[in-house]
């Protein structure tokens, strides 16, 4: 981010107040307008010490642009002081946006402000975080995440006192999967006139827990579905069609566009691994009752290469021609499956104004 200069600092008795202007979407962006006040309040720090300190208040509204079918729950506010240590300068926690003006509040100069949206996690969770480098530990997990309002996370430089606004981006933690279309054309086969039936699709291989933040890749710290469906690995989380999903109606040559969405922490696993195995989307039917397997690699070339990232979006067209393999793990042979794929960030809904 790019440091503004500015002609004067505050004097003593000023302070700033803000409007936080929320903007979530496959990148959300938090807007603080900060504006010159002429008080100070005394309020608690909310921090692990509960020190009484001097802050310069912020009032705060909120615009959403929202992902689809998405909701803004709770927000956390972590101010950190700007420098070698990192130390927590103050913290809040915002339960729900129901009209309730939010103080957002720091003293005066350089911070690290980092906003989490819809945890899940009790304020008191924060407790044990008392700089920037332990937030970044924090770790998240698959079972308790909701597509409709996802764990989100950004964070941006500011000095305190002086800057008149500054922008968060916030992105969700998770990745969208996507089987947009799906189609069989058997043609020439001996089984040319039969259909996919009974279908079941579901993401193999999972991470189901992830890092606030990473020095370098993605890699799973825990997985479901481990080599195939695992139904006791599905029923563990709080929203099951994440990963799992059925369609009812067979399918043959017409195309059929189920648009199921399904969702998974990254996984940028440069080599495949035992303990890093790459996340796959299976599709698993059957072609005159013989039970078979399509998986395809999620987010990676025909070498491996690349993967699943936070808040992407990998869109998936299948054009099945052939039985596939005999179990979710091994590949079809070539030409069994014509696969269309594309990345993109998660789609935004129309915007949304909600204002407090």
């Amino acid at each position: 981010m790019t440091k503004r200069k500015h002609s004067r600092k505050l004097k003593d008795g000023e302070s700033f107040s803000a409007v936080l202007v929320t903007q979530f979407s496959k990148t959300s962006t938090l807007l603080i307008s900060a504006t010159l006040a002429s008080s100070l309040l005394s309020v608690s720090c909310a921090s692990p010490r509960e020190m009484d300190c001097k802050f310069p208040i912020a009032e705060v509204s909120i615009s959403c642009r929202a992902p689809e079918k998405s909701n803004a729950g709770s927000v956390d506010l972590f101010f950190f002081n700007d420098d070698e240590l990192g130390r927590l300068d103050s913290y809040q926690r915002v339960d729900s946006l129901d009209g309730n003006v939010i103080q957002a509040s720091s003293r005066e100069g350089k911070k690290r402000l980092v906003v989490l949206a819809n945890t899940s996690k009790d304020k008191y969770t924060w407790s044990d975080i008392s700089c920037y480098e332990t937030l970044t530990k924090a770790t998240y997990s698959l079972d308790k995440e909701s597509p409709d309002s996802p764990v989100m996370s950004g964070e941006t430089l500011l000095s305190a006192g002086a800057d008149k606004s500054c922008s968060v981006k916030l992105e969700p933690l998770m990745a969208e999967v996507v089987l947009r279309s799906i189609k069989c054309d058997f043609s020439g086969r001996p089984y040319s006139n039969a259909k996919l039936e009974n279908i079941k699709v579901y993401l193999t291989n999972v991470n189901s827990r992830c890092k606030l933040y990473t020095d370098s890749l993605y890699l799973p710290e825990g997985i479901l579905n481990v080599g195939g469906l695992n139904e006791s690995d599905v029923a563990t989380l709080t929203h099951p069609e994440m990963i799992f999903r059925e369609i009812e109606e067979p399918v043959g040559m017409g195309s059929i566009r189920p648009y199921l969405r399904f969702y998974c922490y990254p996984n940028e696993a440069a080599e495949e691994s035992l303990g890093s195995p790459f996340t796959k989307l299976v599709v698993e039917g059957t072609v005159n009752g013989k039970v078979t397997y399509y998986p395809v690699c999620v987010g990676r070339d025909i070498e491996g290469k690349g993967g699943i990232s936070r808040n992407k979006s990998y869109l998936i067209d299948l054009k099945i021609t052939r039985l596939g393999s005999e179990d979710p793990e091994t590949p079809v042979m070539e030409g069994s499956v014509v696969v269309v794929a594309e990345v993109a960030d998660w789609r935004e809904k129309d915007k949304e104004i909600i204002s407090y």
